[in-house]
């Protein structure tokens, strides 16, 4: 083997090993935000009623944090996808950089409206104070069509064709889901529908077949 090829197999991409890494990093900050959340609304009740284990929740929980951020920020993925450093991929990952942005965007007022509830309320299907759904339903509503449109304009033909490969694949299963849901809960098989469960699904759906549909 020529010291070329050598240079080729080594700079190659590993798709699992980036995904796993990816994924790894994903969850550890995942945990991260849950247990930011957890220190912020400690912090507040401390300083608004006092109370021993408000206090140390925020003394432990508060570098914990720090020292999390700190090993993420250093981890942190190159969220290229095996795309090369030009001026469509870094365009891509801001695309993608903005899609995270407006998740943590759109959560941020509900779980910060009731400091009884919490995160809680993020996932549960109470009533929400109307300040914090108000906010959250204008940012999905302004930026969902901007993050679609810019992802069409700036991806090549293959981006696109993935792009609607995997909302075929996550539209033919609510498709195929919702009715089936509906009509069970009707008869009495099944709870009652939950948008956001097949919502949550058709995303996860949509995700796999994007990311098996790019690299397979």
């Amino acid at each position: 083997m020529t010291k070329p090829d050598r240079q080729t197999d080594e700079d190659a991409f590993d798709v699992k090993r980036y995904f796993r890494h990816l994924i790894g990093w994903s969850v550890l900050l995942s945990f991260a935000l849950i247990g930011g959340v957890l220190v912020f609304f400690a912090v507040r009740q401390f300083l608004t009623s006092g109370g021993t284990p408000n206090l140390l929740i925020a003394l432990i929980g508060t570098p914990l944090m720090v020292l999390t951020g700190y090993y993420l920020y250093r981890t942190m993925p190159d969220f290229t996808m095996g795309e090369p450093n030009t001026k469509r991929g870094n365009r891509s990952r801001s695309i993608m950089v903005a899609v995270v942005l407006v998740g943590l965007a759109i959560g941020f007022p509900i779980i910060t409206a009731d400091s009884e509830q919490g995160g809680a309320l993020l996932w549960s299907n109470g009533p929400i104070p109307a300040t914090a759904a108000l906010a959250a339903l204008l940012i999905w509503a302004a930026a969902l069509p901007i993050l679609h449109f810019a992802g069409r304009h700036y991806g090549d033909e293959h981006t696109v064709g993935v792009h609607d490969f995997s909302m075929m694949v996550a539209g033919s299963l609510f498709y195929y889901l919702a009715p089936i849901w509906w009509i069970g809960w009707r008869g009495g098989f099944f709870p009652q529908p939950d948008v956001m469960v097949l919502f949550v699904i058709a995303l996860i759906a949509a995700t796999v077949a994007n990311y098996w549909k790019r690299f397979a």
